[in-house]
């Protein structure tokens, strides 16, 4: 695994300052001219060989790449019988008559119904079905789609005994899902990310090691180490696969590998949408980062590095949670503590700190503090104005408190800025000058980037009657900052 150190940051007042903004405009800088270099090509999937700038203009959305993996040139499918036992289960679970259970996870647990399922495969034309190992097979030079049409057509032709709800549930509820997901891709192509994979013949999925061409900064590779250890991470623990993980650790050699192609297993819908959904803020970021760097805006680049990082939240939030309930078999495989500390890394060194702090945990008190410690470069008066919340229902969304400390803050920037003999002017000379950290325009992102998970983490799971419950998530995802 990678062997970068986390250097020892400075603290004001008993809090870290921000970890970001030490190794952002290093980063950013090496991107952009990374981008900039015209002879700087890259060779992926259908998209011939093009810059960087050339080939996010042609694909500008992480859609428009994963439509190029699905076709049988850059794909390949995995059967297994630990993924087919699991999903088994989850399709059974989501019957609601016990009759029509009962009968279904008879018939999908039956010993014989995964040796059945390979045979059905074979005996399609031109299937190329490879067996890997007990259990272990691949469609190889197959488009996508194909294996989930070929599993319902075993369910039709092959289990007469299931009810039409039945075979209607099944279809409802699954689809193919990545192991080594798109998004994974698209981020290690973006920030121009080189990687290693070990030859150890006992190897995990996450026995790489990275590198960007021309930064030798060992903050900012052990960041862009961590996310990439974390988007891999998040994959893994929402797959069928965790007690067979060699499965995973060949998707990934695929997806890190020159000619990078992606494997996908049947998964069920709601878990695959769930994966999805957690790099949703990431994503947008990740793409403003293509965007700044294209047209060579530092700022804008500055910017999408930070909240880049800061969005990855619930993506750490699931990893914690998916870790403790597969201790067991992640410890059996010495995965248990490297997953943990990764994530406990970008929670508490990366993500936790004053430039990304949560209301509810009390972002007021933070800001304030950075500003009194390192007084202020902003030559005029901050009136900070948040637009008010509308709300059909009287539920205390647990939010008072965080918006007291807030209004506090406020009036210890302006007292500092008050004090601060600074000129109307401020000139940012080279990288290395960090006005950001406490310029309104990075406060106003940083607070957009975290402000719906904050409201949804306050809201009722569905069925209290104090709070708002979050139900759709239209009202969490209506709350915005929208101005300062």
């Amino acid at each position: 695994t990678s062997t970068y150190q986390t250097s020892t940051r400075p603290v004001y007042g008993g809090l870290y300052i921000m970890a970001i903004s030490q190794f952002s405009p290093i980063l950013r800088d090496r991107i952009i001219q990374i981008y900039a270099d015209k002879n700087n090509k890259i060779d992926l999937a259908s998209f011939k060989k093009v810059t960087r700038k050339e080939l996010f203009k042609t694909a500008p959305d992480t859609k428009d790449i994963r439509k190029r993996f699905e076709s049988q040139d850059f794909h390949s499918s995995s059967i297994t019988l630990e993924g087919m036992t699991a999903l088994n289960k989850k399709l059974v679970d989501k019957l609601e008559d016990e009759k029509i259970k009962e009968v279904v996870s008879n018939l999908l647990n039956n010993n014989n119904f995964f040796s059945s399922f390979i045979a059905y495969l074979e005996s399609i034309p031109k299937s190329n079905i490879v067996e890997f190992g007990s259990g272990d097979y691949r469609l190889e030079n197959i488009p996508q789609k194909n294996l989930r049409e070929y599993f319902i057509g075993f369910i039709k032709n092959n289990l007469p005994g299931l009810s039409a709800t039945a075979i209607k549930t099944i279809e409802d509820n699954i689809e193919s899902g990545h192991l080594a997901g798109v998004f994974f891709l698209k981020a290690k192509t973006a920030l121009a990310i080189q990687t290693e994979f070990s030859k150890k013949v006992d190897a995990s999925y996450r026995d790489f090691t990275v590198s960007i061409p021309g930064l030798d900064d060992t903050n900012a590779l052990k960041a862009i180490d961590s996310l990439l250890k974390a988007l891999i991470d998040v994959d893994f623990l929402t797959s069928n696969l965790i007690t067979e993980s060699q499965v995973f650790v060949d998707a990934v050699k695929t997806v890190l590998g020159e000619n990078p192609k992606l494997i996908t297993e049947l998964q069920f819908k709601e878990d695959n949408k769930k994966a999805g959904d957690l790099l949703t803020q990431a994503g947008r970021q990740l793409n403003n980062l293509i965007k700044a760097a294209s047209t060579g805006e530092q700022s804008a680049a500055d910017r999408a590095i930070n909240t880049l990082i800061l969005n990855l939240q619930p993506i750490v939030e699931e990893i914690f949670i998916k870790v403790e309930q597969l201790k067991e078999p992640l410890t059996q495989q010495g995965l248990y503590e490297p997953i943990l500390q990764n994530a406990k890394y970008l929670s508490e060194q990366l993500i936790n700190t004053p430039g990304s702090i949560t209301l509810k945990n009390g972002i007021g008190k933070q800001i304030s503090s950075v500003i009194e410690a390192g007084k202020s470069t902003i030559s005029k008066t901050v009136r900070i104005k948040p637009k008010p919340i509308k709300q059909v229902h009287k539920e205390d969304l647990g939010l008072k408190k965080s918006i007291q400390e807030f209004k506090k803050a406020a009036t210890k920037i302006k007292e500092a800025i008050n004090k601060a003999k600074i000129a109307t002017n401020i000139r940012v000379v080279g990288s290395k000058i960090k006005a950001k950290e406490t310029s309104l325009e990075y406060l106003q992102s940083m607070l957009s980037s975290n402000l719906v998970q904050t409201v949804r983490q306050n809201m009722g799971a569905g069925n209290r009657r104090d709070v708002l419950n979050l139900r759709s998530g239209r009202f969490a995802e209506s709350v915005r900052v929208e101005r300062l």
